[in-house]
């Protein structure tokens, strides 16, 4: 197995480049372009007091800055950073687990040095960003974790962006591996979810990415959805049973996400697609714009949801993958769902989960024991880029569109993370060209992990 390097040690770039000036060239590399094209001999610029995106021209022409460093990507492929929505945990941290044993400002450090751990290693993966994700719980613990969960971002570390409540106002019947003991209804609309999540700086309040993952037809949920969208979060629809009309009712009030498509929801129908049709959803050539203009083809196409997809092998047959991406894949969100066994020195077996239950782990599979009831995955995100391509017949650099520019834009925040433009963050990733393995993580302008050697810095 090749070596791996993180920041700080041989073979790793030397820590922030802050203070210096002059510009650092990332050269001999394919790109993916923020309009999902793919760009060859391409050069890219950082600004290294910054770590943000430059325009070279403006920069070298306009500012006489010059080049203090250049860095052979060696003909790899380059992206921004992975972006992960629907990420539970992994190498044995669980975002949804808070030590009640503590004093409750004991436990919310030890979550935050947890954070830290999964926020280093998660690098090998290509993330660089990552939405943690809650599942189900008592309400007294969402009050003391969305707290922590505020967006964090550290020198060399995957970015937190803030947070994914997926729960508790779901389908009994869809609940999949959540506990039926903790769902709820939202009979007093808004006020229940303020009610379980709190409201203000540490609630349904807070600055940064809130993606809040509710059923339709559950009692209350259709009439909170305007609010959750003026508290600037995302709805997303799943863990449902839904009908079509309900969902397209949903997706009218505000909500613009799908949570894990064809998994925990009512199943495609010809009569009733149910979610799954609302991929299928398009406004008619006559319908006009907010200001009255006539809709193209492109605002068509954006009028349907985004779709998380987790391409494992497991949660979605490889035709299902292909079937949906071909319906729309400008919506395509691929996200890993993954749980804490998602590490390479976890080896298959059974592992102890909540309410004295025990999940088994089978490669990428993650069932609860006894049952074929999927609970997470353990596949890296990177593993769902290279089998989207392939489930897809799909160029690598499309693939990765649905990793980086595609969450980026569902998320709102495209004028930061997720596309290859002035002025972002310097999130990269580095793939191999051939395998869409990855070969490097870049956070801010820093090489913050690289496989073996890593590339060949030239000043």
């Amino acid at each position: 197995m090749p070596s791996a390097h993180f920041a700080g040690s041989p073979g790793a770039a030397n820590g922030s480049a802050a203070g210096q000036r002059g510009l650092l060239r990332l050269t001999n590399c394919s790109a993916l372009l923020p309009d999902g094209s793919l760009a060859h001999d391409y050069t890219l610029l950082i600004d290294r007091d910054t770590g943000r995106i430059v325009d070279g021209q403006s920069d070298f022409y306009h500012n006489g800055r010059t080049y203090a460093e250049t860095v052979d990507l060696k003909g790899n492929l380059l992206v921004p950073g992975y972006i992960d929505a629907q990420i539970n945990g992994a190498y044995g941290v669980d975002f949804g687990h808070f030590d009640e044993s503590l004093s409750t400002g004991d436990a919310q450090r030890r979550y935050t040095e947890g954070m830290d751990r999964f926020a280093t290693r998660i690098l090998e993966t290509g993330v660089t960003s990552f939405v943690p994700t809650v599942i189900t719980q008592k309400p007294e613990l969402y009050r003391k974790i969305l707290p922590v969960l505020a967006p964090r971002s550290k020198p060399v570390h995957a970015h937190s962006l803030g947070f994914h409540v997926e729960g508790p106002f779901i389908s009994p019947c869809k609940k999949g591996m959540h506990s039926d003991l903790l769902i709820r209804s939202a009979a007093n609309g808004i006020a229940d979810l303020e009610d379980v999540y709190g409201s203000g700086p540490s609630g349904l309040d807070m600055r940064g990415v809130k993606i809040v993952t509710v059923a339709p037809e559950i009692e209350g949920v259709l009439a909170a959805i305007p609010e959750l969208r003026k508290r600037g979060c995302t709805i997303s629809i799943g863990h449902t049973n839904s009908d079509i009309d309900t969902a397209v009712e949903a997706h009218d009030a505000g909500a613009s996400l799908i949570t894990h498509l064809f998994n925990a929801m009512s199943a495609f129908n010809h009569r009733d697609p149910g979610v799954v049709g609302l991929l299928g959803r398009s406004n008619p050539p006559g319908s006009k714009t907010a200001d009255g203009h006539a809709q193209n083809g492109k605002q068509r196409e954006e009028s349907r949801p985004y779709y998380g997809m987790i391409v494992d092998g497991y949660h979605c047959h490889p035709y299902s993958v292909r079937m949906a991406y071909s319906c729309h894949p400008s919506g395509c969100v691929l996200t890993s769902d993954a749980v804490p066994w998602m590490d390479p020195s976890k080896p298959d077996g059974i592992y102890p989960w909540r309410e004295g239950q025990n999940v088994a782990k089978v490669g990428f599979k993650v069932v609860l024991e006894g049952t074929d009831t999927l609970a997470g995955s353990t596949v890296p995100l990177s593993e769902c880029v290279k089998r989207l391509s392939e489930y897809a017949s799909i160029p690598l650099h499309e693939a990765a569109a649905c990793a980086t520019i595609h969450p980026a834009k569902m998320l709102g925040i495209q004028d930061r993370k997720g596309l290859l433009q002035p002025g972002n963050d310097a999130d990269l990733t580095v793939l191999d060209a051939r395998t869409g393995d990855v070969v490097e993580t870049w956070i801010m302008g820093v090489r913050a992990w690289s496989r073996g050697e890593g590339a060949e810095q030239k000043v």
